[in-house]
Order: C-alpha cells, then structure tokens, then sequence
C-alpha cells in the first residue's frame, strides 16, 4: 500500500542548532550555499522536472519552507508561494536570492542532463538534501513514465516530525562533559580572488574499484588517503613557497546519523578538525597517512561526538541566552564562528556512498557536490560515489587552480577531469 503523506497544515519549525549558526553568519559573500547535483542519462524536460519538484514539496515540508526572522530567534514557517525551476546559467553555490527565488532556501536549476540543487546550509546537510533530491528523482521519473508510480523513497514514509526532528536537541544529554581542546590559528591559503560570485570548479571521476586498489596498497581507507593526497598537495604548491609556524588544518563534517539513530532531513553532522604541521617536520606520505587516520579515530568516537556538539547546544538552551535579542546573538554567533574559522585552512566532505533505489539505478549516471569557498577557507574538497563512480569536486575562489591540478595528478589513478573553465588546469 502506497503511503505517501502530503502536508497542507500550516508548518512551522525551529531551526536545528546548526541552521541557528548559519542563519546568524550568512552574507552575500560568504552565503554558505553548496551544491548537490544528479547527472540522469537523458537530458532534462523542465515541465515534468517542475511538475516533480511540486510533487516532492507536497512530501517534505522540511524544504517547503521560508526563513523568519523572530524578536529571539529565526525561524522556519511553510512556503505557499510556487517554487522555481530555472535553466542553468551561474556559477554553484550563489547566495539563493529570497526575493528571486519565492523565498526557497533551496535553488533548483537543470542542463542538459543534470539537476543541480543550490542548497543554504541553514536549511540541510547534504545528507538531508541527497534524500530531498532522490525522492525528487523518483516523481520526475514516474511522471515521464519510467518507473512505477507505486515506488517510493524512505523520505516519503517519514511522519512530519521525523523528517524535520532536531537531532541536536534529542542527543544533547548524551554526556555531561565538555570538550575544552584550543586550536591554533591554522595555515591560510593565499592567492588572487577571483571577481564576486565567481568559482572554479575542477571535478575528477573515477572508479571506486581503481581507489580501492591504491587503498590496500597503503593500508588505510578512502577518506584518509584523500585527505592525505589534499593536504600534501596544499603543501606543495601553496604552502611551502610561504613556510610559516602555522598548521594545515583541516576541517571533516562528520555525518552524527552513523552514530546516533536519526532521520532528520535538517542539519546533523559536527566538524572535526585535522591538523598537520609542516613547519616543524616534513612528513612521509606513509607516516602522514598514519596521523590523520590517528586524528580520526580520537575524534570521531561517540563519546567525543557527543561532548563536542552538547557544548554547542548549550548556548541554545541557556535560560539567559534565550532571552537576549535576536541581533545580540547574531553578535555573538559571528564573533564565535570567526574565532573557531580562524583555525581552518580547508574543508574536505565525503558524502560517502549514495545507495540509489533499485528502480531508478538504470537512469542515474552520477552525484556530484561542489562546497561553495569563501574569503577564509578559498579552496575546498568534496566527494560522493555512486554506482561505482567516484565523483571529486575541487572548488575554489583563486584564480590559481594548480592545487587541483597536482591534486589530480598525484592520485594515482586515471581520473576524467571536468572543469567549468575549460582548458588549461
């Protein structure tokens, strides 16, 4: 029995504790917006892709939602203006204009084969937005005839308060104790800036079983050769021309849902922080392989996880804080997320692998994600496997596109390299 939910009651919703933080720190500059894309192996009919992002609204009213902007706090209430849908023709991860875009937190956009959503972190994670772009997958087919209309996606069986639960706030009490570790200013990136809004895009795809060989060779797993492959190569062509007492840290969105049971469509991941100092020693490939993988299994443990992200739900629930006006807190959230930025050289995300249903398997090609950079972190890692493609997105806000290009090289592998601009990386 199909039991799809639609959702025509009015809908308002707290922001999760992350979403509390962008929604405070997001400007026209740095607009936290990053972008998850699905190549299909047809190109896209905009009608039925419009008709198919209606449809999916009516299903998940975590997305079918405008910001507000409270006396305390933000917001989310429902969205009953109609969505747009829009032919590709800027760079990723633009601010989501409010006003152009009927309020959506979300920006959705095809060419040629491709759907792309543009999505404000203050609204999901990626994980939340691969659910949200699946489902939406699913109806695009099933109105162009392709699959069954009795097929569903698990976003579609999830009650209202599933799918939009605070996470943050169900785990907080998880432990008692505080994470007090102090973090050094970390290493910054240097290079030209690119004019406003623009952003180089390098993306490398690659079999997954290739990876896998170059892994086992080295004895250690996908994540941490990738990291080790992007740090040594912002060593080599950045940072070793400007050698300062400074750490290459880098920044790791853990996804909380592999550790505590969720699911949330809102924002539940916690970032850690990887540091490799360069200054002080000149590592080996093998014994920097062994300190990230060190690094990360002290802090992605459970209890860590835990400790780290209920001192961050403290500053939400303190009696007094939730007193304080909405632009004192805004304050005081910027201040606080440029001391903890200030630490962060660069971002590498691993959205793992996408598990497709069954059914629209045949006629998906690809994910990719594109994290959108900014003044503090210009260049940024991200990657996601599907159907044993591994797909590698590079961005950045430089002119300077040699990190990706000695990224690429070095891999070890034969990579296909895209790029929106051309030639010449």
């Amino acid at each position: 029995m199909n039991s799809l939910k639609k959702y025509d009651e009015y809908y308002y919703q707290k922001l999760d504790n992350v979403a509390i933080m962008y929604a405070s720190i997001s400007t026209a500059k740095n607009p936290n917006v990053y972008r998850i894309s699905a190549r299909l192996k047809e190109n896209i009919d905009k009608d039925v892709l419009y008709q198919a992002l209606e449809n999916t609204l009516e299903l998940v009213p975590s997305f079918n939602v405008r910001l507000k902007k409270g006396f305390f706090w933000y917001y989310f209430e429902k969205n009953n203006l109609k969505p747009k849908v829009s032919e590709d023709n800027r760079y990723p991860c633009n601010r989501v204009d409010a006003y152009s875009n009927n309020h959506y937190l979300f920006k959705t956009t095809y060419f040629e084969k491709r759907i792309n959503l543009d999505v404000s972190h203050t609204l999901a994670d990626g994980t939340g937005t691969i659910s949200f772009l699946q489902t939406l997958i699913v109806n695009y087919l099933k109105i162009k005839n392709k699959i069954s209309k009795e097929v569903i996606t698990q976003v579609e069986t999830l009650s209202k308060n599933e799918m939009s639960s605070d996470s943050f706030q169900r785990y907080c009490n998880y432990v008692d104790k505080k994470d007090d570790k102090k973090l050094n200013i970390g290493y910054k990136i240097r290079g030209v800036r690119l004019y406003e809004s623009e952003i180089n895009v390098v993306t490398g795809t690659l079999k997954v079983e290739d990876l896998k060989k170059i892994v086992k060779e080295h004895h250690t797993n996908i994540t941490t050769l990738i990291m080790a492959k992007y740090i040594m190569s912002l060593y080599n062509e950045n940072y070793k021309y400007r050698k300062v007492n400074k750490t290459i840290r880098i920044c790791v969105p853990v996804n909380l849902r592999s550790f505590f049971e969720s699911t949330s469509m809102n924002n539940f991941f916690i970032p850690v922080n990887i540091g490799i100092d360069f200054y002080k020693k000149d590592w080996e490939f093998s014994e920097l392989l062994k300190e990230i993988d060190k690094q990360i299994k002290e802090q992605v443990e459970k209890e860590n996880l835990a400790k780290r992200f209920k001192s961050m739900v403290g500053f939400e629930i303190n009696p007094i804080a939730r007193g304080i006006p909405l632009f004192l807190k805004n304050y005081a959230i910027r201040l606080g997320y440029f001391v903890g930025n200030s630490v962060v050289t660069s971002t590498v995300s691993n959205l793992g692998s996408i598990n497709l249903l069954e059914e629209i398997r045949p006629y998906v090609d690809r994910f990719d994600v594109i994290l959108g950079p900014d003044n503090s972190q210009p260049v940024k890692l991200a990657m996601c496997s599907t159907n044993d493609n591994l797909s590698i997105t590079i961005s950045s806000c430089i002119t300077d596109t040699e990190i990706a290009r000695n990224f690429f090289t070095n891999l070890g592998t034969k990579v296909n390299i895209s790029s929106n601009q051309g030639e010449g990386i």
